[in-house]
C-alpha cells in the first residue's frame, strides 16, 4: 500500500504479541496481494489487463472492496471514481514524479472518455466483475480503510477487544484506551505543520478517515492545482474545502465517504451527509484562515454526546 501500519493493543496478554503480529502481517500480505497496484501481478493488476467483456472470477476481498466502492460511486453521483487512475497520472500525481504542467484539455477529453466506474459489472452471485471498457481500476481510496477494518476484526476475533487500528491515517477504534476511556483521535489541522491539531474527538467501535487536499499540488502560473482530481471534470478540484473527516462503523465507508466528499466540495458534501446521516467534519479555507462545519451527525463527536449518549 505504500505506507505504514501502526496497531496499539491494550492487554495484560503480552505474551502473545510476536505471534499476533505474525498474524496481522500475514493478513496484510494478502490483502496487498489483492488489492495493491504496487505489486505487478496482484489481483487488481489482473483486473485491469484482463480482456474487456471477459468475466474474471475474484477474490472474497476484492469482490467485497469492488462492491462498497460501487456504492459510494452511486451514492456520491461519480465523485468518488476508482477508474479515474490514468488521469490522476496525466496531472503529474501519479506514482512517476510529474513536471508540473497542466494538460492539454484534449488530453483530459481523451481520458475522459475511459473513465466510469459504471463500466464495469459485479456480479454478487457468482463472484465475478467483468471489464465493458478498456479502464484500469485503484483501490487506494478504500482499500487501506478495508485493511484496517479486517485487522480489527482480526483482533476482536482473538479476544482483544481493546485496540486501534491505522493504516496510512485510516481508523479503526475498539473498546478503550490504556486510561479505560474512549479513544480520543486528533483530527489533523490543513497546514504544512506535521503533527498541527483541529479537533480532538472520542470515538470507540467506528472508523475515522480524514481526506485533504493541503500537501500534495503543484503550483503553475500562480496557480494551485490539488491531487485530488474530479472525476466528472477531469480536472483538480477548486473549491475552497481543505479537508474532510469522516467517521462510519467500517473504516473503509469512512475512507471511501471521505474521498468522496473532498471531491465534492462543502456544500453538496455536507448535504449529502445530512441526507443521508453521515457524520463529517469539514475544514474550510476562508479570507483569514479555516473555518469549521460539520454534519447533524458529527455534532455528538464535538460535544462527547456520541458514545451510547453519555457525556
Amino acid at each position: 500500500m505504500g505506507t505504514t501500519y501502526h496497531v496499539k493493543v491494550v492487554s495484560s496478554k503480552t505474551a502473545e504479541a510476536p505471534a499476533l503480529q505474525s498474524d496481522i502481517d500475514s493478513l496484510l500480505a494478502d490483502i496487498n496481494q489483492s488489492m495493491s497496484t504496487y505489486i505487478p501481478d496482484s489481483e487488481i493488476n489482473r483486473f485491469s489487463h484482463w480482456p474487456i467483456g471477459k468475466v474474471f472470477p475474484a477474490s472474497d476481498a476484492f469482490l467485497e472492496v469492488m462492491i462498497m466502492a460501487r456504492d459510494i460511486y452511486r451514492l456520491s453521483s461519480g465523485a468518488f471514481d476508482p477508474t479515474v487512475g490514468p488521469l490522476v497520472d496525466l496531472w503529474g500525481f501519479g506514482p512517476t514524479q510529474g513536471n508540473d504542467q497542466v494538460p492539454e484539455d484534449a488530453a483530459i477529453q481523451e481520458l475522459l472518455a475511459d473513465i466510469g466506474f459504471d463500466k464495469i459489472a459485479i456480479d454478487r452471485e457468482s463472484k465475478t466483475i467483468t471489464r465493458l471498457h478498456a479502464l484500469t481500476v485503484d483501490l487506494s481510496a478504500i482499500a487501506k480503510g478495508y485493511a484496517v477494518d479486517r485487522v480489527s476484526e482480526l483482533l476482536t476475533d482473538r479476544k482483544f477487544g481493546n485496540h486501534m487500528v491505522e493504516i496510512g491515517g485510516e481508523l479503526r477504534l475498539s473498546g478503550l484506551n490504556a486510561q479505560e476511556k474512549p479513544w480520543q483521535i486528533a483530527i489533523e489541522a490543513p497546514v504544512n505543520e506535521l503533527g498541527a491539531v483541529q479537533r480532538i474527538v472520542s470515538i470507540t467501535e467506528e472508523g475515522l478517515a480524514t481526506s485533504g487536499d493541503y500537501r500534495n499540488y503543484f503550483e503553475k502560473d500562480g496557480k494551485r492545482f490539488s491531487h485530488t482530481i474530479d472525476p466528472l471534470t477531469g480536472k483538480p478540484i477548486e473549491h475552497n474545502l481543505a479537508s474532510v473527516t469522516v467517521v462510519r462503523k467500517t473504516s473503509a465507508e469512512a475512507d471511501g465517504l471521505a474521498t468522496a466528499f473532498m471531491v465534492m466540495g462543502v456544500n453538496k458534501a455536507k448535504a449529502l451527509a445530512d441526507a443521508e446521516d453521515i457524520a463529517a467534519f469539514f475544514v474550510v479555507k476562508g479570507g483569514s484562515g479555516f473555518q469549521e462545519q460539520y454534519s447533524r451527525a458529527f455534532a455528538g463527536y464535538l460535544h462527547g454526546e456520541n458514545l451510547d449518549g453519555k457525556k
